[in-house]
């Protein structure tokens, strides 16, 4: 695994940092996203400052990841970055779709879909 700081500078060397709607760029800056999420566990807001862009985009990517994560023209464009900085794991639909969840509310969001909720009331 390589260190944040050389992907940081892999992106800015490579121009996958550059405002452009290219996909070959577009795919790129979409695995990094999946790819600092994943294996440096950074937060959305810290991904997008990376890339100079707003958190949400980089939510909207994290989510559109397990649709494209099989696509051949993303894996073409990718090839390279996959080898490179390999994924750990693959982050699963669950992952993704609570990526933005504080660590509390995923912990009864697990209780409750395994029927542990517990019920509370207010005194």
């Amino acid at each position: 695994m390589y260190s944040k700081s050389k992907a940081i500078e892999y992106i800015i060397n490579n121009g996958i940092d550059a405002r452009t709607r290219k996909r070959e760029i577009v795919d790129k800056r979409k695995y990094f996203f999946i790819y600092f999420k994943s294996v440096h566990q950074l937060t959305t807001v810290g991904i997008a400052r990376i890339f100079k862009l707003n958190h949400s985009t980089v939510i909207h990517a994290l989510k559109q990841y397990k649709y494209i994560k099989n696509d051949p023209q993303f894996l073409h464009n990718t090839e390279k970055e996959r080898i490179l900085f390999a994924l750990n794991s693959s982050p699963d639909e669950d992952e993704v779709s609570n990526m933005e969840l504080p660590q509390s509310l995923l912990i009864l969001q697990n209780q409750f879909n395994n029927g542990k909720h517990v019920h509370t009331t207010e005194v």
